[in-house]
């Protein structure tokens, strides 16, 4: 399980970030970072025009990492796996 937290309230533009309707999105350690962008984007409604990165220990993360490789190489506390969206 990872949590995805949406950084809410910031202004990009005239867009304005909204937050997501549930705290935590529950996916397979094989998805890879790629699909959470995706899957932001669609939750959000993130227009085309703005970039979405996820990062996770103040690093963004490659498109091509799954998240069982986060875990394995970011993730040093015991609390749930949190990644940020800019």
């Amino acid at each position: 399980m990872c949590g995805l937290c949406s950084l809410s309230g910031n202004v990009f533009g005239d867009y304005e970030l909204p937050a997501l309707k549930t705290k935590f999105v529950r996916c397979s350690v094989r998805t890879c970072v790629r699909h959470v962008e995706q899957l932001l984007r669609m939750k959000l409604d993130i227009p085309r025009q703005l970039v979405v990165q996820v990062i996770c220990a103040d690093r963004v993360l490659d498109d091509w990492v799954t998240l069982k490789q986060v875990w394995l190489s970011c993730w040093f506390t015991k609390v749930p796996l949190t990644l940020r969206n800019r």
